[in-house]
């Protein structure tokens, strides 16, 4: 069952650590056959992918957004993209306006995430950073994954302990502002960022985007 946690937000505009949700552009991997094993692997991303595109349907990213995002894309997360869905809007070429959900093993965010680390350990005091080092180093379980999570969480303003976290960010890619809501939970990392140029930063797109990550851990836990 899950733990009761409150979410944390913050409303100020300021750079918090973006954990998974790095915002990076990736190119084409190609598949390469390697025998079944490799091939059940694929056909677990494919699943996996079409559970975390199930989650928001076009209503929630509507009231997110505040305009359709029909443009489902794939490619963007790298590593985690076959736990991830990015839903843009039309003009998705021209205008960085999106909606993206995340649902991971905890263990393996930790290793996507550990990329962005140094520059957070950077802007950490020597304790802190020491912490989230071995705590980086030691996330081979799910479990201690989300004891990452938790520790980058407080590092970037949650309360001690806290599974979640809702903050406004900045994209690393566009420098368009957004809302991104995290959580960790029994094992499992999960994000929900929305963005576009121009978006509001304000205590009700904090409370949406905390609501839209409640329903994919809801629908994936």
């Amino acid at each position: 069952m899950r733990s009761r946690t409150t979410y944390v937000a913050y409303v100020s505009f300021r750079a918090v650590f973006i954990g998974v949700v790095l915002l990076s552009v990736f190119g084409v991997v190609g598949l390469a056959w390697k025998g079944w094993d490799a091939a059940s692997e694929y056909f677990d991303r494919d699943e996996a992918k079409a559970q975390i595109c199930s989650t928001l349907d076009a209503a929630d990213r509507r009231d997110l957004l505040s305009t359709d995002t029909p443009k489902k894309l794939s490619n963007v997360e790298g590593a985690l993209d076959s736990y991830t869905c990015r839903w843009a809007t039309e003009d998705f070429r021209t205008v960085p306006a999106f909606v993206e959900a995340v649902s991971a093993p905890a263990d393996k965010w930790a290793t996507h995430a550990r990329s962005a680390l140094p520059s957070l350990l950077a802007r950490s005091d020597a304790n802190t950073a020491s912490r989230l080092r071995k705590a980086a180093d030691n996330a081979t379980t799910s479990a201690d994954g989300c004891r990452f999570a938790k520790l980058l969480f407080q590092a970037t303003g949650a309360r001690q302990g806290s599974n979640r976290l809702v903050a406004p960010v900045a994209t690393s890619v566009t420098g368009a502002p957004a809302m991104l809501a995290q959580s960790c939970v029994d094992g499992t990392y999960a994000a929900v960022l929305v963005t576009a140029p121009g978006l509001k930063l304000d205590q009700s797109l904090a409370r949406k985007t905390a609501g839209a990550l409640r329903k994919v851990e809801d629908q994936l836990g």
